[in-house]
């Protein structure tokens, strides 16, 4: 296989200035956790034509509702379950379009998936880490994580 396209600076580079342009925050580098704790929201983001991957990130509760309030201009008490899954479908979805832009084309990008419930997990088929990168920000720590679409090998017989 070869090296990766999507190194972990490059994923701090656009984490970085996504977070800081969207949502004028500014994440600085962090230790990974070693909580094994899943959080209850989960985000993934599919690319799929001349690269194949998935962008996925879990934020925690406290901050999808402090991100979707400076997203959408409102104040905290006002974010309602809805607004924190468009926001953090938005957020997804400008990660990896800016992850797309440097990978090969023509690629597109699926509809952002926005997980809610206790406890689950995220799989995504035939593909493997490539890059992750754990940030502080308004608080909380979050990973982002890109997974590299990997061929399936295939036995062909010669002649068939």
């Amino acid at each position: 296989m070869s090296d990766n396209l999507v190194t972990e600076d490059t994923l701090a580079q656009v984490v970085e200035a996504v977070w800081g342009q969207v949502l004028n925050l500014f994440p600085q580098p962090a230790a990974p956790e070693t909580d094994e704790a899943t959080p209850d929201l989960s985000v993934c983001v599919h690319i799929t034509g001349g690269w194949n991957g998935a962008v996925l990130f879990w934020p925690s509760e406290r901050f999808a509702q402090r991100a979707s309030a400076l997203l959408f201009a409102i104040p905290e008490a006002d974010v309602t379950p809805a607004d924190v899954q468009d926001a953090m479908a938005e957020l997804g979805n400008i990660v990896a379009g800016n992850l797309k832009s440097i990978l090969p084309g023509p690629s597109a990008l699926s509809l952002p998936t926005v997980t809610h419930g206790h406890q689950h997990e995220i799989f995504v088929r035939r593909t493997r880490l490539v890059a992750k990168y754990t940030f502080a920000c308004a608080g909380e720590t979050l990973s982002i994580r890109v997974l590299e679409g990997i061929l399936a090998a295939r036995g062909v017989a010669a002649g068939a």
